[in-house]
């Protein structure tokens, strides 16, 4: 509906946008970063996924060679604010699944309580580096131990939980759109403070519409304790198996 044009010089390009329709933009609108990182190899994105059932973080990592190796070598730390409370090492090739060590209790994230674990990574020339070894790369992230999943209540309804229990969601549409940045917030403090007054308003949930925002605000979102449903981006062109394709 207008939010980005591919092309501006065409007739679908909404000049005097009314109702629903967005006011269209080219050009970059998003967080653009430069990165210095390793020419041998380096961690290029992660996958970090928890389970609150086995009390695990499983941590999938994409690393970028400069020539291909098979014997690089992952290590991963979790940390419950300055514990350490997990390790585990293995390939790059497969992910590292790190057991929370015996004895702590996995806090679980919840709009009332997001705690969120560190994580750090590091990536070797080995599977099995050396003591002096030092990491060829090294990434720090979080994680929460959070579950999403479908169960049934006592007269038989399907609802959403959050860690295995029913959780009601009272959210609101967000269009992620401000006046003086039309898609790309003034600041960072402009970023924080919609979620910041959504929470004081009493709601747990916000749906992003139509809209891919920048991740910064799923971290903020993470941070205070705001559940997101994502909407997929759209043209507004009907599928040929639609009752109006």
């Amino acid at each position: 509906r207008g939010k980005q044009c591919s092309d501006p010089f065409t007739s679908k390009r909404v000049v005097a946008p009314l109702g629903m329709w967005y006011t269209p933009n080219s050009g970059i609108w998003q967080t653009v970063w430069l990165e210095c990182v390793p020419k041998e190899a380096y961690i290029q994105k992660v996958r970090i996924l928890p389970n609150i059932d086995n009390a695990t973080v499983t941590v999938t990592a994409i690393v970028r060679q400069e020539v291909f190796k098979r014997n690089h070598g992952l290590f991963v730390k979790v940390f419950a604010g300055s514990e350490l409370v997990g390790f585990a090492s293995g390939s790059t090739h497969h992910p590292v699944e790190v057991k929370l060590i015996e004895g702590h209790k996995p806090l679980l994230w919840t709009p009332d309580n997001p705690f969120l674990y560190d994580v750090e990574i590091f990536l070797h020339n080995s599977i099995i580096p050396k003591g002096s070894d030092e990491p060829v790369d090294r990434v720090r992230s979080y994680t929460a131990m959070r579950k999403i999943s479908v169960g049934t209540d006592v007269n038989g309804v399907k609802r959403l939980q959050l860690n295995n229990k029913n959780v009601f969601q009272y959210g609101i549409l967000d269009q992620g759109w401000w006046p003086d940045g039309l898609y790309t917030p003034a600041s960072e403090e402009a970023l924080k403070w919609d979620i910041q007054m959504i929470k004081k308003m009493g709601f747990n949930m916000i749906r992003k519409h139509v809209k891919i925002e920048s991740q910064r605000w799923y971290y903020h979102c993470d941070v205070m304790g705001m559940l997101v449903w994502q909407d997929m981006p759209n043209g507004s062109v009907p599928a040929v198996w639609s009752p109006g394709g």
